[in-house]
């Protein structure tokens, strides 16, 4: 049985997910970033698909700006739009559901936006019709998460199992101002799941929503490292220090 081994001891982020499974080999085709930002600016941006056609009557919306605060690059100038206004659940699934992928890559990564929608809608008492994101609304956010379910399918694993999750402690500055780590989405879906979590004194934040998203809609079960050889070992880095090094990421072939 091949299983991919997750170390979360440094925190579980995008970034940490994405490089680690690139550091076993697993990559997109050719130009599928591309395809996603022209997708994105299409569906969203450009009216294929509105959004207030989804909100159910008589509710508000909903704007959620919990997101991964690991550094990424600048969204493209065209995309502001997503960000002053936020986007909703149904949107991001209309992207996910045209991406240029496998059918199983495109049931992960709504499993993992669900994961993050349900959470959201939690801490913001909203539904999923009528949930909206900012952060991980951010085109690039949405193309991470693809992406990964895509490299995930490519690599043709069994099973997934994650070590206990360890967070850090204290505040971070998010587009609400300063709020307690673990921040609100976070600290939903570490309530609403089995994971071990661990709290290190480490002042600053090592989950993300969009990391821990990933983990639990990519169906990682949180268990000891299992028996077996190692085919393949790799460590990703997010792109902040937090002075925790990265994640190790593990293929082993079970006994």
């Amino acid at each position: 049985m091949k299983t991919l081994y997750l170390d979360c001891k440094n925190g579980v982020c995008a970034d940490m997910i994405i490089s680690g499974l690139r550091a076993l080999g697993a990559e997109t085709e050719a130009g599928f970033e591309e395809d996603m930002s022209q997708l994105i600016h299409r569906v969203i941006e450009h009216g294929e698909y509105e959004q207030g056609d989804h909100h159910e009557s008589g509710e508000s919306e909903h704007c959620c700006n919990a997101g991964a605060h690991h550094a990424h690059g600048d969204e493209k100038g065209h995309l502001h739009h997503l960000h002053s206004h936020g986007v909703s659940y149904a949107a991001i699934k209309e992207v996910l559901g045209r991406a240029p992928m496998t059918e199983s890559a495109k049931q992960t990564a709504q499993k993992i936006y669900e994961t993050i929608a349900r959470a959201e809608a939690r801490v913001h008492k909203a539904t999923l019709e009528t949930v909206h994101f900012h952060e991980v609304g951010r085109a690039e956010a949405i193309i991470n998460i693809a992406k990964a379910a895509a490299m995930l399918d490519s690599m043709g694993v069994d099973k997934i199992v994650c070590s206990e999750v360890c967070d850090g402690c204290g505040t971070i500055e998010c587009s609400h101002g300063i709020i307690p780590v673990p921040v609100p989405a976070v600290k939903a879906m570490m309530d609403s799941c089995d994971y071990v979590f661990k709290t290190e004194p480490v002042s600053t934040e090592l989950v993300t929503p969009s990391g821990l998203g990933m983990l639990i809609g990519m169906g990682a079960e949180c268990a000891p490292r299992p028996e077996g050889s190692i085919i393949a070992k790799g460590i990703g880095y997010g792109g902040r220090d937090t002075g925790r090094g990265g994640m190790e990421i593990y293929i082993i072939e079970e006994e």
